[in-house]
């Protein structure tokens, strides 16, 4: 009888029996892979790599599994077995490399929205169908979208029905999943009979077929998913290629598309024509770490880009991460895009579980973090502007995997958006807002010096609640009659040059004077060893402003991060803080002083105004809800600007409030981070007998800033002057 199965349960058993024979590589993953595709499509001829034992092994596994109830789990989705079964099985086989290589499957309803959506593009703005173009999936995996748009006539009827399996699965080999594009129904089995290296041999029955120019080309860069592809699709151009490296596609006069899942992890190298081609992300960015372009998703829309660029015409048809949606480090690169296509089309999927959601409820497509969006990116010589249009869809997985299912591109609620300057946002903006927004200084601009929070890079090693016994730690260090394999076997100090750092503490007769106390979390006062012999990047010597008579702001830049309810990413130090003071990281300290020659200078521009007050002033306007919730769409994406409020008499007592809130931030030295008392950068904090008194000093200075609808009629201008407006 056979056993129950899952999936999940057979990729398990399959990998389990490579790796007891040692057999992981990719000839033997698609050998492996073969054994499983000849129960699907019987006779298949497969690789004979592997040993007979171990496909001996296998077929056991086979022939004791349900593979009806295997086939029919993935059927339930719509999901081709042939396909996505080597998700599952690469998993299980080699998860490190799944995860490193961001694998994720496109789900059957995404995979169908995207194609039937190119379609009406390509009807609509090329006047042709999607048989007319030339499609290319530059990751194509085992084939999900290319097998989308196949022909029909390189789908034949199923083969005879192998006389071992039982009369049930006939119904699953006849059975469709995935018609043809723009075809009526057919079997899907019956396509797969097409020779590939790597673990496939024999001819194919119908080798015939489609010997004319092939117009769909599918590129992936792992040689098992490739091989499998070559063979469940005789109708494409399946090559064993990198998609980033420079790769000349011959469109003719027909239309590009280039559509597909990017991976959504890793951050390979540039190089040859990549490497410029990326330097046009980051002309004139200014950004102090621009990491984030080096995603490979960044890198396939680029070239992507490239291609339809020299084509001529065509369309990138791509889900990826959401980011670079609205991402201030990716604003040379929409740029970049609107110049490159006249028309832009967005749907958010959003499920990013990193940013807390306003629509309630929202979940990922698939099972990542970060949220994803769908792209059609489209080049034609009808237009001679340039238009960007969002739309989005929320809710649970299946909720919107349903909606995909049935949405038209015509039905999708699509908003022509207007990306400005500076950032030139792919989500919505208020037009009046932005204006108004923008018209205040930047808190950047209003100080001489700032520098982002130290990093450890060893926390448990550099850190401690106990000064005492962070000492100790860094005394053992010193201790050269301690092995550095003693060190590492007792600490966790990482890839820490020890006897370098040995040497710099040894030498150092002030050692015990590192060990200061810094403002870790908000309200989480600790010890940490700010030296360069221990830490990765202590910041030195912008810290030692904050070893000194002074207080700096905290700010934060993407405040959507933290997944608070609201933009929270501000507090004070008085202390050296950690980069990671913020959920997520990136504090940023501007210090009120700093030290020239043992003198203290004011750090605010010379130009500032009501410099000798401005940073309370500062201080009270960030924690003020009225700013918070005005703003929040420019706050999640950049560094605050500050409205400057002419009305001296409010001025002024937003700076003694601003103060009393210093005071009182600066006092507080518990950290629970149980409590739900109030949020600050992403963490529940609570702050004992003085939390009333923070909420009261926060609702006075909401009092201070707005104003209601009826002092607004009474007095034009308010908003230019800095005041705020309570009921919008």
């Amino acid at each position: 009888m056979a056993n129950t199965q899952t999936p999940k349960k057979l990729a398990d058993k399959l990998a389990h029996i490579l790796k007891e024979a040692h057999c992981v590589d990719s000839r033997a993953q698609a050998a492996a892979y073969g054994l499983f595709l000849r129960r699907l499509i019987p006779n298949l001829p497969v690789d004979t790599y592997l040993d007979a034992q171990t496909s001996l092994r296998i077929d056991d596994i086979l022939d004791q599994s349900d593979l009806d109830q295997v086939f029919t789990s993935y059927m339930c989705e719509g999901k081709d077995p042939a396909v996505y079964f080597y998700e599952d099985f690469l998993r299980a086989l080699d998860p490190a490399n799944a995860r490193a290589r961001g694998v994720h499957y496109s789900p059957p309803s995404v995979v169908s929205y995207m194609t039937r959506c190119v379609d009406s593009i390509l009807v609509n703005e090329f006047g042709q169908s999607l048989s007319e173009a030339v499609v290319v999936d530059p990751c194509c995996g085992t084939g999900a979208f290319l097998l989308r748009v196949s022909p029909s006539d390189s789908r034949p009827e199923a083969l005879p029905l192998d006389s071992t399996r039982k009369p049930g699965f006939l119904d699953l080999l006849t059975r469709s999943l995935v018609p043809p594009f723009g075809g009526t129904k057919t079997s899907e089995w019956g396509s797969r009979g097409h020779s590939a290296p790597g673990g496939f041999q024999g001819q194919s029955p119908w080798s015939g077929l489609g010997q004319s120019p092939k117009k769909l080309i599918g590129l992936e860069l792992m040689e098992t998913p490739a091989a499998i592809a070559s063979r469940i699709l005789p109708c494409c151009d399946i090559r064993r290629v990198d998609a980033l490296d420079h790769i000349e596609l011959d469109v003719g006069d027909r239309p590009l598309v280039i559509i597909g899942n990017p991976p959504y992890s890793g951050h390979s190298s540039n190089a040859g024509k990549l490497k410029a081609l990326m330097a046009d992300y980051k002309r004139g960015l200014k950004e102090r770490n621009p990491k984030w372009l080096q995603d490979d998703y960044v890198k396939f829309i680029r070239m992507a880009q490239s291609h339809v660029e020299s084509a001529g015409q065509g369309i990138v048809a791509f889900i990826t991460n959401h980011s670079y949606l609205f991402n201030p480090t990716f604003r040379v690169m929409r740029q970049s895009l609107m110049m490159s296509f006249d028309r832009i089309y967005v749907l958010d999927m959003n499920g990013n579980a990193k940013i807390n959601s306003s629509d309630g409820f929202d979940e990922n497509v698939f099972p990542i973090q970060m949220g994803v969006a769908i792209s059609f990116m489209i080049k034609t010589p009808n237009h001679a502007d340039r238009k960007v249009y969002y739309a989005r869809v929320r809710g649970s997985r299946q909720d919107k995997l349903d909606n995909l299912s049935i949405l038209s591109f015509e039905d999708t609620k699509w908003v022509n958006i207007d990306p400005a300057e500076p950032f030139y946002q792919f989500t919505p903006v208020n037009h009046k807002l932005r204006e108004e927004y923008y018209a205040f200084p930047s808190i950047v601009d209003l100080f001489e010096k700032g520098s982002v929070g130290f990093v450890t890079s060893r926390d448990s090693f550099a850190v401690d609640t106990n000064r005492d016994a962070l000492l100790d730690r860094i005394a053992a260090l010193r201790d050269d009659t301690i092995s550095s394999d003693e060190i590492r076997r007792c600490y966790n100090v990482g890839d820490l040059d020890i006897e370098s750092a040995r040497q710099t503490l040894r030498d150092d007769p002030h050692w015990r004077e590192k060990a200061v106390e810094v403002m870790y979390r908000p309200f989480d006062r600790r010890w940490a060893y700010l030296s360069r012999a221990v830490m990765e990047r202590p910041r030195l010597p912008f810290m030692e402003n904050l070893l000194r008579d002074n207080v700096a702001l905290a700010i934060g830049r993407a405040g959507q991060v933290t997944g608070s309810p609201e933009w929270d990413v501000a507090f004070c130090t008085d202390v050296p803080a950690d980069l990671n003071l913020f959920r997520r990281g990136g504090a940023m300290l501007y210090p009120k002083y700093v030290y020239v020659t043992n003198q203290r200078v004011l750090n605010l521009k010379p130009d500032a105004p009501n410099r000798e007050f401005l940073f309370e002033y500062i201080y009270a306007m960030l924690h003020s809800g009225v700013y918070r919730r005005r703003y929040a769409d420019f706050l999640a994406s950049d560094y605050p600007r500050i409205p400057m409020i002419d009305d001296p008499e409010r001025f002024g007592a937003l700076v003694e409030l601003g103060g009393k809130l210093l005071s009182l931030h600066l006092s507080c030295r518990t950290w629970q981070p149980d409590s739900v008392e109030m949020t600050v950068g992403g963490y529940k904090v609570c702050c004992g007998s003085i939390a009333s008194q923070l909420l009261a000093i926060r609702e006075a200075i909401d009092k201070k800033i707005a104003v209601s609808g009826e002092q607004r009629a009474r007095t034009p201008g308010l908003v230019a002057t800095g005041l705020l407006y309570s009921n919008e």
